[in-house]
């Protein structure tokens, strides 16, 4: 995935995660496949999102069992 492709998927997500014209929630629930992925996803959303690793930073993400 191009990087800018994801910055803009994280901001669509972000801004259409309460609907149009809602607020956000307190918390934003954010799963990710890899540690790579939710330290992105972490440093994005900061403090407003709690991130879920599926696979452990010592894991290849080639081998992860789905």
């Amino acid at each position: 995935m191009k990087p800018i492709s994801l910055i803009t998927f994280a901001a669509v997500a972000l801004a259409t995660a309460g609907g149009i014209g809602k607020p956000l929630p307190a918390q934003l629930n954010v799963v990710a496949t890899t540690p790579d992925l939710g330290a992105l996803a972490k440093a994005i959303g900061g403090n407003a999102v709690t991130v879920k690793a599926l696979a452990k930073p010592t894991e290849d993400a080639h081998f992860v069992d789905a």
